[in-house]
């Protein structure tokens, strides 16, 4: 008999029935798996992943500047980001862009859910 992997990330208190995990909840540190950016996932019963939900950095649209003398016209660079849905075979869909972690956090809080419900494989 072959072994089950075992599931990683740390489990969603609302759609955990649904088999979803967070492996990355972005970078802010009180989160309860802190890391670069935003790595959801759906698992099966087979504990194999069939859904992500990630976010990736896309292309910079605005370089920054930065002096020696760390003047007032220092600004970090500006990069797009996109909410990105993978399914079990790898096909790719943009659900949303932002250059603000605000609008990603909005957009998230008023998604994630509909998310979950639409591609989330219940346990039973």
């Amino acid at each position: 008999m072959s072994e089950m992997k075992e599931r990683e990330g740390y489990r969603s208190k609302n759609f955990g029935h649904l088999g979803v995990y967070f492996l990355s909840t972005g970078p802010d540190p009180s989160g309860p798996m802190p890391g670069e950016r935003v790595i959801i996932v759906i698992y099966n019963s087979k504990n194999e992943i069939v859904r992500r939900l990630e976010q990736v950095q896309g292309n910079c649209v605005d370089e920054g500047w930065i002096d020696f003398f760390e003047s007032a016209k220092c600004r970090p660079s500006v990069y797009q980001y996109h909410i990105v849905d993978i399914d079990q075979n790898g096909n790719r869909e943009i659900l949303a862009s932002h250059t603000n972690p605000a609008d990603a956090r909005a957009w998230l809080d008023g998604n994630f859910p509909k998310w979950s419900e639409k591609h989330g494989v219940r346990e039973d």
